[in-house]
């Protein structure tokens, strides 16, 4: 459960948060094709992959069951 500082889920933010993660991995995804148009094309594909894999990473890191994944996967 997201909580403020005040202790109250903050639903908003919540929300913010997962599309935030669903709309990078998406088009992290669509980045693909771009990728393999070149070296440079690649390495910004590449570069975004791991910031949104790093985002999304952060957010599932001790919510693992908030997130409906295992720990350690």
């Amino acid at each position: 459960m997201v909580q403020t500082q005040q202790g109250h889920v903050n639903a908003n933010n919540l929300f913010r948060r997962n599309i935030k993660a669903a709309a990078a991995t998406t088009t992290a995804a669509g980045l693909l094709d771009y990728g393999s148009k070149g070296d440079v094309e690649g390495r910004i594909a590449c570069a975004f992959a791991a910031e949104a894999v790093a985002d999304v990473a952060s957010r599932i890191f001790g919510r693992e069951a908030l997130w409906g994944v295992e720990a350690g996967a």
